[in-house]
């Protein structure tokens, strides 16, 4: 339940301490909960972007570095997340860390080509199944 508070807060008003707040408080419960990290990083990417990216600034690189190891948090979960990977390459892409990040960019584009094949398996499997065509006889 934090954790869907936490979307909540997030969606109304990302800057809200209590977004924080409850994906602190999901971590807590479960430690292994990749989307917290994810959101907490988006959060505080966001709070960097809002300071103008500024790499000169010492509070704009905290928020950045911040993003970052949250989103390696989620990496640690799930190596091959590839919304984890996109969102770590743009942290280090803005605080000019291009090769790194085009690398990370190229390896996210490919996960998530492969996540889409799968899904798209999944899908047809699913289409020809017994269950999708009684759903369409009920239609």
């Amino acid at each position: 339940i934090y954790f869907l508070l936490g979307v909540v807060e997030f969606i109304k008003n990302i800057s809200s301490e209590t977004v924080e707040y409850y994906l602190q408080k999901t971590i807590s419960c479960n430690e292994k909960y990749k989307e917290a990290y994810l959101f907490l990083g988006k959060k505080m990417y966001k709070l960097f972007i809002d300071l103008g990216a500024d790499t000169n600034n010492k509070e704009s690189m905290k928020l950045a570095k911040e993003a970052e190891s949250y989103f390696d948090q989620v990496l640690e979960i799930d190596p091959k997340n590839a919304d984890a990977i996109r969102r770590k390459a743009e942290c280090l892409y803005d605080y000019n860390k291009i090769d790194e990040a085009l690398n990370l960019f190229d390896y996210s584009i490919q996960l998530f080509k492969e996540q889409k094949e799968q899904l798209e398996k999944s899908l047809q499997k699913y289409s020809e199944s017994d269950q999708c065509i009684q759903l369409n006889k009920c239609k």
